[in-house]
């Protein structure tokens, strides 16, 4: 992937996927998100290790959706696009004072309609909308021993 791009994370099927869960393992630095994704039957663990920036606007003003059905994600996506350039401009300029290794930041974008524009654009559904997760590193492992719940993504059957 190259800069001013984006691409699905790699590791698992996330597409129409529900984020169940997620964790603080090492306040304020490292999350575990729980992902559930029904065209893998699986359970996935995204861990993201020294976040710099996690940060989501929502779309109204209730609690979201319970633990049952999870937050449904259209995808994650790892994205190359202003976020990443904002953060990697930063480490750049912390990595000549020699203070940083230079390694790149991980931009994680989960992209769920139930989540608005983060730049405050609530009329827009862009690349701006959704959870976005910023690290230093990013590890996805398949839970085999997750027995929680498990969504289905419900299509509506068109008229034709």
């Amino acid at each position: 992937m190259t800069k001013n791009e984006s691409g699905v994370l790699v590791g698992g099927d996330f597409s129409e996927s529900f984020l169940m869960d997620v964790r603080l393992s090492d306040w304020p630095n490292d999350y575990v998100f729980v992902v559930w994704s029904p065209n893998d039957r699986a359970c996935y663990l995204i861990k993201a290790y020294c976040v710099l920036e996690f940060h989501y606007m929502r779309l109204g003003t209730g609690r979201l959706v319970g633990e049952a059905e999870g937050i449904p994600i259209g995808n994650i996506y790892e994205s190359h696009l202003d976020d990443y350039e904002f953060w990697s401009d930063r480490i750049r300029l912390f990595c000549e004072r020699g203070m940083d290794d230079g390694s790149p930041p991980i931009c994680l974008e989960f992209d769920s309609h139930l989540f608005a524009n983060r730049k405050r654009q609530l009329m827009t559904r862009d690349r701006n909308t959704g959870l976005l997760v910023v690290c230093r590193n990013v590890v996805v492992e398949r839970d085999s021993t997750y027995n929680g719940p498990r969504p289905v993504v419900y299509s509506i059957p068109s008229d034709e």
